[in-house]
């Protein structure tokens, strides 16, 4: 048995294990996304239109970043360190300007809330928390 983080180089990507962390980052995107949606439409409803505005576009930029981190993660197996480094680093500039998308737009508009995006940036943090501990303590499964 090979011990954790080590990986051979002879190693490749399968289609099984792009097809697992696809399906790990559809599992809590959807879900993130559900959770924009109602939210959006609750705050619209009550007469926060930007705040509702900003939530689900910050719901959207982090589902998105999501998939785009669940993809670049399985590009970063390369032989050399240099490469990989660099190819990482571009990734990194790449996810950060994804999630700036929706702050940079709550600042310079009238039409977003910023604590909203910021709200809606943390949407799939909130589901993975919510799955992963809070409903693991109290013991129900959906």
């Amino acid at each position: 048995m090979q011990p954790l983080g080590r990986y051979r180089r002879e190693q490749r990507i399968t289609e099984d294990s792009l097809k697992r962390d696809l399906s790990f980052s559809r599992h809590y995107t959807s879900k993130a996304v559900l959770l924009g949606i109602f939210v959006s439409l609750g705050a619209i409803l009550l007469g926060y239109k930007p705040f509702g505005k900003s939530f689900m576009l910050g719901a959207l930029c982090s589902c998105f970043n999501t998939v785009l981190m669940n993809l670049f993660y399985s590009n970063l197996l390369f032989r050399n360190r240099k490469s990989a480094s660099f190819k990482a680093f571009l990734f990194v500039l790449i996810r950060f300007a994804v999630l700036a998308v929706p702050l940079i737009l709550a600042l310079t508009n009238k039409n977003f809330n910023f604590i909203g995006a910021i709200l809606g940036i943390f949407a799939v943090q909130m589901i993975i928390f919510w799955e992963n501990v809070i409903l693991a303590k109290l013991k129900i499964r959906f």
